[in-house]
């Protein structure tokens, strides 16, 4: 299938969201570690973003469907799922780790 956008833009849409890529995982920051946890949920949600659109215009949009249709129908199939998974996924505690500063000798108390 041609594309009707010329090819400048796509290839600086591509270069614009490598550099974005490249912003989220900063390997800069973190030499020892390849990817972290949040770096990769992010890539993955970016992903699904990609997908979840080329999908809705290939099998959905050309269905003379509104577009407030799809968007609901979106938005009860991520809550199915969200409520199917929830409970054996989502439910664990998180750990915050508080540590107190110790006093500057400075901002003692007068006595």
């Amino acid at each position: 299938m041609a594309s009707k956008q010329p090819f400048a833009p796509k290839l600086i849409g591509f270069i614009v969201g490598l550099a974005g890529t490249l912003l989220i995982f900063s390997p800069w920051e973190s030499g020892s570690q390849i990817a972290s946890v949040g770096g990769l949920a992010c890539l993955g949600a970016s992903a699904s973003y990609g997908v979840s659109y080329v999908y809705m215009d290939r099998y959905l949009a050309r269905r003379g469907i509104p577009p407030l249709v799809l968007s609901a129908g979106q938005l009860i199939a991520a809550t199915i799922e969200m409520a199917i998974v929830l409970p054996f996924a989502g439910l664990q505690a998180v750990g915050v780790a508080i540590s107190r500063r110790h006093r500057n000798a400075d901002a003692a108390e007068p006595d």
